[in-house]
C-alpha cells in the first residue's frame, strides 16, 4: 500500500518537474531579460558557488586550488617605451 502511494507521488513529481523545465525553457527563450531569467541566472550561480565553496578544501587538499595553471607574471623590458604608464612598466599576465 505504501509503495503504490510513493509510486504515484514520485510520478506526480516526476510530471511537476518535466512540466517546470519545459515552462522555463520557454520562458527563457521568450523574455530572456525577464524576472523569471534573471532568477534563473541567478540560481545558477549560487548554486556553483555553492559547490565551489564545498569542494575549496578537496582542491586545497589535493594541490588543485588553482584548476591546474597558474598566471606567471612577467615584465616588458626589451620594449619598455611602448608600453609604459605613468612612468611605470606595465606587467602582462600569461596562462
Amino acid at each position: 500500500d505504501e509503495e503504490k502511494t510513493a509510486a504515484k507521488v514520485s510520478v506526480g513529481f516526476i510530471f511537476l518537474t518535466l512540466s517546470l523545465m519545459i515552462c522555463t525553457a520557454q520562458q527563457m527563450s521568450e523574455n530572456p531579460d525577464g524576472l523569471f531569467a534573471k532568477v534563473c541566472r541567478l540560481a545558477i550561480a549560487i548554486t556553483g558557488f555553492i559547490c565551489n565553496m564545498i569542494m575549496l578544501p578537496f582542491r586545497k587538499i589535493f594541490g588543485l586550488g588553482n584548476y591546474g595553471y597558474a598566471h606567471h607574471l612577467i615584465t616588458t623590458q626589451e620594449f619598455r617605451d611602448p608600453y609604459m604608464q605613468g612612468g611605470r612598466p606595465t606587467r602582462m599576465e600569461f596562462l
